[in-house]
């Protein structure tokens, strides 16, 4: 059917409407400071080779589709601007919420086996990671991590472990350790540990001191020094 043309109002009208542009360019402008354009229907769709826009209205409601194919497909929403800037990213390798100003998005992430959530400058603010096997917690230099044989928190250089098999600390060359056998500790060099049979100390040198009194008792010592032993006391008592 023939289209017919409005002189007056610039409509035209027409039961159906094909037009083809056979070297692969068409353009619309609508010009002026008023200028916009228009289509209205029930269903419309938008094809460019493998990224398809659907737009529809049903009985129940309205339905908008986007989808891009290919293993490098992605389709990006983002609302740029001079302070917070918002945007989602979908690709086949996950999906990406950011948030907020430029230097110190709020970000949202999935992607293979990970799940991320953000808040703050990189390296400084906080960081929530969710794996299948683990959930992570970290703001700035502190780090908590959980799995299902126990949790390992980080501060710096120390370092605190928990487990089925007791406590492991750190700080430094400090570590201690708490069991079921005993508790153990060492500096360097030097360590103390005390367990189910007893206590014993090592270390390159060793003193103990009292202000008032002390006392070593057992039903067996000995003292012995490879150069030279000192017992000095306004009174000292040996015997058996």
């Amino acid at each position: 059917m023939s289209i017919t043309h409005n002189e007056n109002s610039d409509i035209q009208l027409a039961r159906h409407i094909n037009q083809c542009a056979t070297d692969g360019f068409v353009n619309i402008d609508s010009l002026g400071e008023k200028g916009s354009v228009a289509v209205n229907a029930s269903s419309i769709n938008l094809n460019a080779k493998g990224s398809f826009l659907t737009l529809n209205q049903g009985q129940s409601g309205g339905g908008i589709a986007l989808t891009t194919n290919g293993d490098d497909a992605s389709i990006l929403l983002s609302t740029p601007s001079s302070g917070n800037n918002a945007m989602l990213t979908l690709t086949p390798g996950g999906f990406l919420i950011a948030f907020g100003p430029t230097a110190a998005l709020g970000t949202v992430q999935i992607q293979e086996g990970e799940m991320a959530f953000a808040m703050g400058p990189p390296g400084l603010g906080s960081l929530f990671t969710i794996t299948p096997d683990s959930i992570t917690l970290k703001v700035g230099m502190a780090t908590l991590t959980l799995t299902a044989e126990g949790l390992s928190t980080s501060v710096g250089s120390t370092t605190v472990e928990v487990g089925p098999s007791g406590v492991s600390e750190a700080a430094g060359a400090v570590t201690r350790e708490l069991g079921p056998a005993g508790h153990t500790l060492e500096a360097g060099e030097s360590s103390l540990e005390l367990g189910m049979s007893g206590l014993a100390a090592s270390g390159p040198t060793g003193s103990l001191a009292f202000d008032a009194s002390g006392q070593v008792s057992s039903a067996m010592a000995t003292e012995s020094a490879d150069g030279m032993l000192n017992l000095q006391g306004p009174m000292v008592n040996v015997g058996a």
